[in-house]
């Protein structure tokens, strides 16, 4: 599939409201953000692994929100934090921080010492078949580049692709530079996360530009207001 060029525009896949819970740790889904994400999920069919890159203010709230769409629709999904400098989604979601992925791409855990699982609540989740499955980033990890270009990476990736209806890779953020390439090269997809504003001028000229240099096709962007999942209260 051709890479998309810096100057095409990303198609919006979604736009979601954000949490209303305002503590900072949850991010909540609506009955319009899950039908809007139930709807995106329906153009991934494709592809059995999602990378969903951005901004800070972003990646964690639609990564959970895109995992937990799938769990509540009943397939078996997995979310992996792959932002390990500044990993955030364990506070986000009230995980244990580690062990995570960092730990483990080092040896210091094994496998089942890092599967975190995240039983749905709600009356949206009625069709889940399982709970969602989590792998936090860990403790922050200055040699993050060196871990997710490891050998022991891109391994884990194939065995939770394998074990799992869709895994989705929660960043690195879009600056991470050659640590994005490393796990862009492992999805089957892209999906960049940006403010309302984030597509136009010199912002959005900036966002195509980095999309762009992804590995992974670039299923479209989703728009994201309000507070973040990935935000720390």
């Amino acid at each position: 599939m051709r890479r998309r060029h810096r100057d095409e525009k990303l198609p919006v896949l979604a736009e979601l409201g954000g949490s209303s819970s305002g503590d900072g740790r949850v991010w909540a889904l609506g009955r319009s953000d899950l039908a809007a994400l139930t709807g995106l999920l329906d153009r991934l069919a494709g592809g059995s692994t999602v990378l969903v890159t951005g901004g800070e203010q972003g990646v964690g709230a639609v990564a959970i929100g895109v995992a937990a769409a799938a769990t509540a629709a009943g397939r078996r999904a997995a979310l992996v934090e792959c932002e390990l400098a500044r990993p955030r989604i364990a506070a986000a979601l009230g995980l244990d921080a580690g062990p995570g992925l960092a730990e483990y791409l080092r040896g210091e855990a094994e496998a089942g010492q890092i599967l975190q699982p995240l039983v749905p609540a709600g009356p949206q989740s009625r069709r889940a078949v399982g709970p969602l499955i989590c792998v936090a980033g860990g403790q922050p990890a200055p040699d993050q580049n060196e871990l997710l270009g490891s050998e022991e990476f891109g391994h884990a990736v194939e065995k939770l692709a394998h074990g799992y209806d869709l895994l989705v890779l929660a960043g690195p953020w879009l600056d991470a530079g050659e640590g994005l390439s490393a796990v862009s090269a492992q999805a089957d997809s892209a999906l960049v996360c940006v403010p309302p504003a984030g597509l136009k001028g010199r912002a959005g000229r900036s966002v195509r530009a980095a999309a762009a240099k992804l590995s992974a096709p670039v299923a479209g962007a989703v728009l994201i207001d309000g507070p973040a999942a990935d935000q720390r209260s």
